[in-house]
């Protein structure tokens, strides 16, 4: 399969949308942007925009006319208009559907607290499988990138406090993650788009490395040449409390300690083993180095 050239964006103003959109534009892709009516946000020179009513069939399909890719970065709950979205896509004539992943590997998430949680992106893939059976012209590509680095330690999502010099640190702190900053995940997507025949119907993993808690903080208090105040969490603790906050509706609350409480627990074992990461073994983009992406946090603080 040739180059996919026609590439429509769903959430192309988010945190991850922004930075593929820059990614495709720089590499010579026509970009869309799959935008709800109600929504103001703004995109670069070069973007086209077309809006879509996400519940609507028809609103899908016209969207999609012309286009050779669909990429969705969709939250939930909007993740829930994905299949209706697929669907859309195939009456459109659409090559390629990379749905909302972009984190944990949903793949072997079985019937854990995530697997209910994330059952929408499952039930996504089982469905575009089926579409990808019945339409030969037609095909999807899953991808995990782990938790995102850079945009992890700007947003305390990595537990590192940089205001007040902070880390809070989960069990031993011990325990390696899959991990990629948001422009390495970009460089991915336009591999994907420019050579699709090697992801036809796969989910993929990428990092741009494994590395724990202690190794960030080793690296943040080198690099800085200041001390750090630890604030140590057991695990299994945070999980109680954001369980209960769960129950009461409160996902915001709920998200991250549930979501650290999968990856970063002693003997999570959820790194990417020698020969998962298929950026760096089949796609060859080389391993980022942790210490870049931590110099530039620490320098934007200043």
């Amino acid at each position: 399969m040739d180059r996919l050239q026609n590439i429509a964006i769903a959430g192309a103003s988010g945190n991850i949308g922004k930075v593929v959109v820059k990614e495709l534009l720089a590499s010579g892709f026509n970009v869309t942007a799959l935008q709800r009516p109600s929504s103001s946000a703004t995109f670069p020179p070069g973007v086209k925009v077309k809006k879509v009513i996400y519940d609507s069939f028809d609103s899908w399909r016209v969207a999609l006319e012309g286009e050779d890719a669909v990429i969705s970065f969709l939250v939930p709950p909007a993740t829930d208009y994905q299949n209706l979205a697929a669907d859309a896509a195939i009456i459109s004539k659409v090559k390629r559907f990379i749905p909302s992943e972009w984190g944990m590997d949903t793949t072997i998430l079985g019937d854990t607290l995530f697997g209910t949680l994330l059952s929408d992106k499952t039930k996504t893939q089982a469905h575009l499988a089926r579409l990808s059976e019945q339409n030969g012209f037609f095909s999807w590509t899953g991808i995990s990138t782990g938790l995102w680095f850079d945009w992890g330690l700007e947003n305390l999502s990595l537990g590192f406090d940089i205001r007040n010099k902070i880390a809070e640190i989960a069990d031993s702190g011990n325990e390696r993650f899959q991990t990629s900053n948001l422009s390495f995940v970009a460089r991915v997507v336009v591999e994907v788009l420019g050579n699709p025949d090697q992801t036809a119907d796969r989910y993929i993993t990428i990092a741009s490395f494994n590395i724990s808690q202690r190794e960030i903080l080793a690296l943040v208090e080198d690099i800085s040449g200041e001390k750090w105040t630890l604030s140590p969490y057991r695990v299994d603790e945070a999980q109680k409390i954001a369980e209960k906050a769960l129950e009461r509706g409160d996902f915001e609350n709920a998200f991250f300690p549930l979501l650290h409480g999968r990856l970063l627990r002693d003997g999570a074992a959820l790194a990417l083993q020698p020969g998962d990461n298929f950026a760096t073994d089949v796609l060859e983009i080389l391993e980022e180095s942790p210490a870049d992406a931590i110099k530039a946090w620490l320098s934007q603080a200043k």
